[in-house]
């Protein structure tokens, strides 16, 4: 765990510090990644589609 720390001799800032820069990289990812299940989903619709015909 102490591998993850980005200041050594302040573990909690460390984490919280991870935490926020977490939650920002997981915005950001945010609409590339609501695209790609969109992308699954259609692809995988139309081939239950071409399977129902």
């Amino acid at each position: 765990m102490e591998i993850l720390y980005i200041i050594p001799s302040m573990p909690g800032l460390s984490l919280v510090i991870l935490a926020v820069l977490s939650m920002i990289f997981l915005y950001f990812a945010r609409e590339p990644v609501h695209k790609m299940i969109q992308a699954m989903s259609e692809g995988s619709a139309g081939g239950l589609r071409k399977l129902a015909e």
